[in-house]
C-alpha cells in the first residue's frame, strides 16, 4: 500500500486535521512485472522464429535476412563469398522405409556433423526439407571445394545408427562464389544449379557452378 498525508487547515491557518489517501499500488507493480514478461516472451518468440525447431539452425527466412547483409558487407570490403547447398541423397527413400521419425533423427545427425565442420561466423540454415545451405564470408571458391570435399567425405565414411538400424548417408553438394548478384535469391538459384549437377552426375559428389 501507499499512503499520502495532507494536513487540513481552518481559516486561520490553524491545522484542524489531517486528510489521508491511501492507494493499492499492487496493480501497478504487477502490470509492471507483466510488461516485463510480455518483452521476454516477444524476444523469446522472435529467436524461436528464426529458428528451424528440429535441428536447431537457421531456418529460411532467418537465413534471407541475415545473407542479404552478408551481401554488402563482402561488397563493402570486397572480400569473397561463397555458398554451399546440400542435399541428403535418397532421403525419401530413407523416410519410405524407416519412416519419418527416423528421417527426422537422420536431419538432426546430418546437422550437427555439418556444424562440427564450420565455423561460427559461417551462416548455417536449413533450406528446405533435406536440403541445407550454408553461406562462407571472407572464403574464396577454392577454400569453399576443400570445405565441400571433407564433409562429403565424412557423411560417405560414417554411418548414422540408432542401436537398431544403421543406414549409410550421403550428400550432394553444390558449391559457387559470389559474382555481384543483385538478389540473394539469383546466387542460391545458380548454386542450385551446381546441386542438381551433383546429383546428376552420381550422387556423393561435389560440384561447383
Amino acid at each position: 500500500m501507499d499512503f499520502h498525508v495532507t494536513p487540513e487547515f481552518d481559516a486561520k491557518k490553524n491545522i484542524v486535521g489531517y486528510f489521508a489517501i491511501r492507494q493499492d499500488i499492487t496493480a501497478k507493480m504487477d502490470l509492471k512485472e507483466l510488461n516485463n514478461t510480455l518483452e521476454n516472451s516477444k524476444q523469446h518468440f522472435k529467436e524461436l522464429s528464426s529458428i528451424d525447431p528440429l535441428t536447431g539452425i537457421y531456418n529460411r527466412r532467418s537465413f534471407f535476412e541475415i545473407s542479404e547483409k552478408l551481401i554488402k558487407l563482402s561488397q563493402r570490403n570486397k572480400t569473397p563469398l561463397t555458398l554451399m547447398m546440400f542435399d541428403i541423397d535418397f532421403f525419401k527413400k530413407v523416410n519410405d522405409t524407416y519412416g519419418h521419425i527416423i528421417g527426422d533423427d537422420i536431419l538432426i545427425y546430418i546437422t550437427k556433423m555439418i556444424k562440427e565442420r564450420l565455423r561460427e561466423s559461417d551462416i548455417f540454415s536449413r533450406y528446405g526439407g533435406e536440403e541445407f545451405i550454408v553461406l562462407l564470408s571472407d572464403t574464396d571458391l577454392k577454400n569453399a571445394l576443400k570445405i565441400a570435399e571433407e564433409i562429403r567425405f565424412i557423411f560417405s565414411n560414417n554411418v548414422y545408427s540408432d542401436g537398431k538400424v544403421s543406414i549409410p548417408i550421403t550428400v550432394s553438394i553444390g558449391v559457387g562464389e559470389y559474382k555481384n548478384e543483385l538478389l540473394m535469391r539469383e546466387f542460391i538459384q545458380r548454386v542450385d544449379g551446381a546441386l542438381y549437377k551433383a546429383k546428376e552426375n552420381g550422387r556423393n559428389r561435389v560440384e561447383s557452378d
